[in-house]
């Protein structure tokens, strides 16, 4: 009752305690989440992850290691060191933890994905969504990949590397540009 009171800016009977400053801190925090799970699907919408989202969302959890704060580049919307990205044998995983509201995590099959080096950049290019350009950050994901004992071939396929390999001998490999 006191809240209601409180809310519709009728002062408390006299006697009464008014409990405002908890009100007020509740409502604000109240907004300040509304508003980040709302600032996360606008995001997703303008950047072009809801799209990729309809042919690659996954609430199914990656099971192995993530390389955190990475950088994703999709269009021109960039996710600044918010991105965590796994890679195994059958898919590369994608999610950005800052904004779970409106970003589905992406779980892309390595055959529906090719890539390719460009600069700094890792492009990503998905079957399914072949306008889109998808950026990451080359050179850690270019560790993460030889880490996990992984590598990208001539093609643009990841695949694992030969148990006769070290995990650092893809580096040497594939820092060259391919296209």
């Amino acid at each position: 009752m006191v809240t209601y009171v409180l809310l519709a800016g009728v002062a408390p009977p006299p006697g009464q305690r008014s409990d405002g400053w908890m009100t007020a801190a509740f409502a604000g925090v109240l907004l300040l989440v509304a508003g980040w799970a709302c600032a996360g699907h606008v995001v997703a919408r303008v950047s072009g992850w809801r799209s990729l989202a309809r042919a690659y969302g996954s609430r199914a959890p990656f099971h192995g290691p993530l390389e955190n704060h990475l950088t994703l580049r999709i269009g021109r919307f960039a996710y600044w060191r918010c991105t965590e990205v796994g890679v195994d044998d059958s898919s590369v995983y994608f999610r950005v933890p800052l904004f779970r509201a409106g970003h589905l995590s992406l779980c892309v099959p390595h055959g529906d994905l090719r890539l390719v080096r460009s600069d700094d950049w890792l492009r990503l290019h998905v079957t399914q969504r072949p306008e889109m350009r998808i950026e990451v950050d080359a050179p850690r994901l270019w560790l993460y990949l030889a880490k996990r004992n992984m590598e990208v071939d001539a093609g643009g396929r990841l695949r694992r590397l030969p148990p006769s390999r070290t995990s650092l001998e893809p580096l040497s490999g594939t820092i060259d540009r391919c296209g």
